[in-house]
């Protein structure tokens, strides 16, 4: 876990950490190992068909996290806020700016579709800005209304931790990840 003068929550950056032996290692995202109730699952950008996405399943609730390139100077979090909350009401969610444990947060709720069948849907999407990176997550399931379950979930986002790399990018771009040593990805269908 980590070590060294840090602060008191994550998420962490990869230098304050000293090993990486109890962590499921995704690349530039480290999970911890911890716990037998966790389902990990990657997600693939279709066109790409690179991993850009981890889905963490736990107590009943979903925690989605990207990680995207920042400038060692730069806020992102507040932006892509107001970007997430301009974008999701001009396509008619109602979006809410509030506060979790996390910091700032975006409650959305996003209507139902008579077109799929689709219920509304309830997420909370949470950001951390780190040394050079910016880790975004969006909740679903029971930590939108549990409170424990949301405890449980906002302690796994916290626990996460993010390995940047020393390669120069441009900052917010989606930083690819990798999948752990000894996992086989399903085959690619055509």
């Amino acid at each position: 876990m980590p070590t060294g003068p840090i602060p008191v929550t994550g998420p962490f950056d990869a230098s304050q950490i000293s090993e990486r032996s109890q962590y499921v290692d995704f690349g530039r995202i480290l999970v911890p190992a911890v716990d037998p109730n966790l389902v990990i699952k990657g997600e693939l950008d279709q066109d790409s068909q690179k991993l850009v996405a981890i889905t963490l399943e736990l107590a009943n609730s979903v925690l989605q996290v990207s990680v995207f390139s920042a400038a060692s100077s730069e806020e992102v979090w507040p932006d892509v806020r107001e970007q997430l909350a301009t974008g999701l009401s001009g396509q008619g969610s109602e979006v809410e700016h509030g506060h979790s444990s996390l910091g700032p947060c975006l409650n959305v709720t996003l209507p139902a579709s008579l077109e799929t069948g689709q219920p509304e849907r309830h997420i909370r999407f949470v950001g951390f800005d780190g040394p050079r990176w910016f880790l975004r997550g969006s909740i679903t399931g029971a930590a939108i209304t549990d409170p424990v379950a949301n405890q449980t979930i906002e302690s796994l986002f916290r626990s996460l931790v993010v390995d940047r790399g020393p390669e120069a990018m441009p900052p917010r771009e989606l930083i690819a990840l990798s999948m752990p040593a000894g996992n086989v990805a399903p085959p690619r269908q055509i």
